[in-house]
């Protein structure tokens, strides 16, 4: 399920400073600088106080590919093999069973109208359930 957010409907209950469509940013103490994209190909630098809403559009992530160079180089590179360490805390530890989950209960239809279905989920949720 897709769900898109207005940022104003994030930032106004909570009384922060709110930018939309952001490329780049770069953080400081006290601020942060956001790179906002304008119209035909401009860009725009803006200051916000932190804390901050942002929308970031998908150009913030540049795709990266391995060069040949590079698939090469990881092919001859040696594996290595890492081992635990034998502390006192990893022989404390020990599998005290494995087991496959049981079956759970199966889905209850429940018939009538809605009102008679009502009480009867009320009770089941009772007596069976003991939730209310």
């Amino acid at each position: 399920m897709d769900v898109q957010v207005d940022p104003s409907t994030l930032r106004e209950p909570q009384g922060r400073p709110e930018q939309g469509r952001g490329a780049t940013s770069s953080g400081h103490v006290a601020a942060l600088r956001v790179k906002r994209e304008l119209e035909g190909g401009w860009f725009q630098w803006v200051a916000m106080p932190l804390p901050a809403v942002l929308t970031i559009q998908s150009g913030i992530n540049q795709l990266r590919y391995a060069t040949l160079k590079g698939i090469m180089a990881a092919k001859k590179k040696e594996i290595r093999k890492a081992t635990p360490p034998a502390t006192a805390a990893a022989a404390r530890q020990k599998i005290v069973r494995l087991y496959v989950p049981e079956k759970g209960k199966k889905t209850q239809m429940i018939a009538g109208s809605p009102a008679e279905a009502a009480k009867e989920l009320v009770k089941r949720l009772r007596e069976d359930a003991r939730v209310i």
